[in-house]
């Protein structure tokens, strides 16, 4: 029986536009967005940023000297700025007021920067519905490494049997599934939509 329902946060409970923020809030070139979107979007690197084990000098020193064809201010501004990509979902919050009358935990387990989880618990309402979560800056861990998963177990004392856990990117549904957490990858923006068929497969009718 599922009680728990854990989302992660980009792409799911929140619209992550990372080349819209680059074009339209920054101003870069589309040919200059491609270009940041290879040094730090569209690669693993982005997963070390969240890793939060670097500081954001460091992160920039990193990509300035491996793409020396970007302006280094350029580099250092797209990194300072990356949370103005993020815009929350209008039905996250319901959402989750829906889960919990419900009778089920609400928990959040991301990959996140300190700075911008930061600026996430300022901004983003979802997060003060929630029941609690982890987020890899304070641990050190990403998804899909397995100790992301663990920790959330751990730290709750939930079942991996017994949680429902919403992700947009196929290898951390896969990592979560082989640890015995039920799934389900969100394939759509808004991700609402997909969250809703994603409920419905499992028994769970919401009204958002």
């Amino acid at each position: 029986m599922i009680k728990n329902i854990l989302f992660d946060i980009g792409n799911v409970m929140v619209d992550y536009d990372w080349r819209g923020n680059l074009i339209f809030n920054i101003g870069l070139t589309p040919e200059v967005t491609d270009q940041m979107g290879e040094a730090l979007f569209l690669n693993s690197f982005m997963d070390e940023v969240d890793r939060s084990l670097l500081t954001e000098e460091q992160i920039a020193e990193t990509i300035v000297k491996s793409r020396p064809e970007i302006d280094p201010q350029v580099i250092r501004e797209c990194l300072a700025r990356t949370h103005e990509g993020l815009n929350e979902y209008p039905e996250s919050a319901p959402l989750v007021r829906d889960l919990k009358a419900q009778g089920f935990k609400v928990y959040y387990l991301s990959n996140y920067a300190t700075d911008n989880f930061e600026m996430a618990l300022r901004d983003f309402a979802f997060l003060k519905e929630v029941d609690g979560g982890v987020v890899s800056c304070d641990i050190h861990v990403v998804k899909p490494e397995p100790g992301i998963y663990t920790t959330i177990l751990d730290r709750y004392g939930l079942k991996a049997e017994e949680c429902l856990f919403f992700d947009d990117r196929l290898n951390n549904v896969e990592a979560a599934k082989r640890l015995g957490f039920h799934t389900w990858l969100v394939e759509t923006k808004p991700a609402i939509a997909s969250i809703r068929r994603g409920l419905k497969y499992f028994g769970i009718q919401t009204s958002v």
